[in-house]
C-alpha cells in the first residue's frame, strides 16, 4: 500500500487509508516517549516524530527556513497558528503544519 502522493506529500486521504484513529493514537504516543512504527515512517516519509505544542507531529520536510509536518492535537488543531506557523486543518485533530524556523 503506497500512501504518499506522487509529489511526495501525504494527504488526509492517506491518513484515512492508514486508519485515522490508529494514526492519531500512534502519533500522540510520541508525547509519552513511544516511537512511531516503521510502517508509518515509510508510508508518510517521516524525517522524525516529536512532541510538539500540546500534541505531536511528524516532520516530513525541513529546509533552512521552514519545517513542515503533519500535526496531531489531542483536542483541536484549529486552536493553533500565527506567529510564523500555518496550520491547514485536515480534521478536528489532524492538520498540515508549516512553521518558520526560529533562529
Amino acid at each position: 500500500m503506497l500512501l504518499v502522493s506522487c509529489i511526495g506529500r501525504s494527504t488526509y486521504d492517506d491518513v484515512v487509508e492508514y486508519g485515522e484513529e490508529k494514526f492519531i493514537e500512534e502519533v500522540l504516543a510520541v508525547r509519552d516517549g513511544h516511537q512511531i512504527s516503521e510502517e508509518m515512517k515509510k508510508e508518510f516519509n517521516v524525517i522524525r516524530a516529536e512532541a510538539h505544542l500540546s500534541g505531536s507531529w511528524l516532520v516530513v520536510k525541513e529546509t533552512n527556513s521552514y519545517i513542515t509536518g503533519i500535526y496531531v492535537d489531542p483536542e483541536d488543531v484549529s486552536a493553533w497558528g500565527g506567529s510564523g506557523m500555518e496550520v491547514t486543518p485536515w480534521s478536528k485533530q489532524i492538520g498540515l503544519s508549516k512553521e518558520k524556523k526560529r533562529k
